[in-house]
This record gives C-alpha cells, structure tokens and sequence, in this order.
C-alpha cells in the first residue's frame, strides 16, 4: 500500500491543482500533512492540513504538529466542511 504522503504528491503531480484542502486523525494522515506542506513551501500548490481529535481522550502529537489547524471532534469537522460548502456555493464562478 502507498502511505497517504506519497499518494497525495501523486495525484498533485497529476492534476495541478491550485490548493489541497486535507482533513485527517491518524500517523498516516500527519504524513499527507507533512507532504503538503512540503509542497507549499516548493510552491507548486496552496492548501491547509485540518486535523481531526476523533476520539476526546486521545491525542496523537504527531498529527496535531503536523496541522495548520485542529478541529476539537469530527462534529466540528463536520460543521466546518458545511460552512465551507456553503461559501463555495455562495462564491461567484
């Protein structure tokens, strides 16, 4: 299996994209955060690493250090991607 950071320079290397939005709670995903920001700082893509507390009692480091930001449980995530769509769906074309 490829890990997630490998993976994610993949399919940038593949379709350019302009910036890369990333949710993720676990060591694979803080992987993925890892090569993204390595990207940003290459400058072949924009994008934010928004990590995931799943669970309230447990906290893996190595995916909070490895986030732009960090969103307190997946219910916020799920609150945080709705006011996202929203603004998209509002934003002219």
């Amino acid at each position: 299996a490829v890990a997630k950071g490998e993976a994610l320079q993949a399919l940038v290397e593949r379709y350019a994209p302009h910036a890369v939005f990333m949710l993720g709670d676990d060591v694979s995903d803080a992987m993925a955060f890892r090569a993204l920001r390595e990207l940003r700082e290459k400058g072949v893509t924009d994008g934010i690493a928004v990590a995931v507390k799943a669970r309230p009692n447990v906290v893996i480091n190595e995916v909070i250090e490895a986030a732009d930001v960090v969103l307190g449980s997946p219910v916020e995530a799920t609150r945080f991607l709705a006011a996202l769509a929203r603004r998209l769906a509002t934003e002219p074309g």
